[in-house]
């Protein structure tokens, strides 16, 4: 039976394709962006913060990519709040940004991924499959207030190098 299946183990990586293995962009494709690009100023901080985020995810840079996805919800959802409670209740109000989060809750994609990973299975249940969409956004903002402000008294401080800690926040929030 093992000689059919042929596989024993696995193991997965990520690498960088070099640039001269990419297809070349058309001028149309170009040429479009750059007309789109007026339109999108509004949009271009956001963007901005979430492909730095994307980027640290794959770095594995956790920490850092949770700061990044929480900027993009700051500034499209925060109403220009940034003290906790005000940001709370921006953020609550925010009928899309409750609406995304319900979306992300029940998503099959993302449940299912998690499920590959036990320790990121059990973080969820523990702490964010019985919670509201409202309970996840409140917790949201209280991680950024934690990871913020430092404090070698604090009995939950954390670790610069504990990326791992915050994979799951991070993984919760690009989506």
């Amino acid at each position: 039976e093992k000689q059919r299946i042929g596989l024993f183990s696995f193991e997965r990586s990520s690498e960088e394709i070099a640039d001269t293995e990419l297809e070349p962009l058309s001028f149309d494709l170009v040429a479009r962006s750059v007309l789109a690009a007026w339109d999108a100023r509004d949009i271009n901080v956001p963007l901005s913060f979430f492909r730095k985020g994307r980027i640290d995810i794959r770095e594995r840079r956790y920490i850092e990519a949770y700061y990044d996805f929480f900027f993009v919800l700051e500034t499209t959802f925060g109403d220009g709040k940034f003290k906790t409670g005000p940001l709370k209740q921006a953020f609550r109000n925010s009928d899309k940004l409750v609406r995304i989060v319900n979306a992300v809750l029940s998503d099959n994609e993302f449940l299912r991924d998690l499920s590959r990973e036990n320790r990121l299975q059990q973080k969820y249940s523990s702490s964010f499959s019985r919670k509201t969409a409202e309970q996840i956004l409140d917790s949201l903002i209280d991680l950024r207030g934690l990871l913020h402000h430092h404090s070698s008294k604090d009995k939950h401080r954390w670790e610069p190098e504990g990326h791992q800690e915050f994979e799951l926040e991070a993984k919760l929030i690009e989506r």
